[in-house]
């Protein structure tokens, strides 16, 4: 812990001591410290090292929690680096519950394929463009259907792929996206409807591929694109948000 007694502010005796005990029995702690150190500006490294050893000092008797401890240092310093912080880490975690229920047979079968870091960074991709839409185009009284076949999701399903196709390349992405899109007519659905929906996903996902290729931030890009038109949603909604005969692709500028 050399750089980090240089570099961040001292940790309360009994964590230092828990820390310790952890450091020597366990060298995976070591190795990805230095992960942290080597990837992470100071302040994040410091901010993500002190919430990793306090949450495994406080659950010094429960193997699970020193596992999850050593998983989180692991995610931390090899698949997100500087990007996110140990308390993003657990949103995405807890996402991935409900991301796995609304999954195609197909893609749980993609997914379940690639390795843990490929499946981190997807989930991390699903959730920022969430997260990022619900800022960007909430859901108001006025656009009630930004979040389903609105202006809101065409940016979802863009950035969600263009930040996609940045960390996992762009044939995973299509690969695990258009899956994604392949699931039985739903419940109170026609035919038309759901291929009407299917067809502006498809669409807003592989505008959101060739965006990822674009100069500067990505998130900016994809916004770019929307206000600009180059996306698509669907107009002329029911009270439900669901496509009506009169539904049709339509550019989000």
């Amino acid at each position: 812990f050399s750089w980090f007694n240089k570099l961040c502010p001292p940790l309360p005796h009994e964590s230092l001591r828990v820390a310790l005990i952890i450091n020597n029995k366990n060298s995976t702690f070591n190795k990805y410290f230095d992960l942290l150190n080597h990837h992470n500006n100071s302040a994040t490294a410091c901010e993500n090292a002190m919430n990793v050893l306090t949450f495994a000092s406080q659950n010094v008797g429960n193997p699970q929690a020193q596992a999850f401890a050593v998983f989180a240092i692991q995610a931390l310093g090899e698949v997100f680096h500087s990007t996110t912080t140990f308390g993003e880490l657990l949103e995405i975690l807890n996402y991935e519950q409900d991301y796995r229920g609304q999954m195609s047979n197909n893609e749980i079968a993609i997914f379940d394929s690639i390795n843990r870091t490929k499946q981190l960074k997807y989930l991390q991709s699903a959730y920022n463009a969430i997260t990022l839409m619900e800022s960007l185009y909430p859901s108001t009284t006025v656009n009630p259907c930004s979040f389903h076949n609105g202006q809101g999701d065409a940016f979802r399903h863009a950035l969600w792929n263009a930040l996609s196709t940045v960390r996992l390349g762009e044939i995973l992405t299509e690969q695990l996206t258009t899956a994604h899109e392949n699931k039985p007519i739903p419940t109170g659905y026609t035919a038309s409807q759901y291929n009407k929906e299917k067809q502006m996903d498809l669409y807003n996902n592989a505008r959101g591929r060739e965006l990822a290729f674009t100069s500067g931030l990505v998130w900016q890009a994809v916004k770019d694109a929307k206000e600009n038109g180059n996306l698509r949603y669907l107009s002329n909604l029911n009270f439900n948000c669901l496509p009506t005969s009169s539904s049709n692709l339509t550019f989000t500028n």
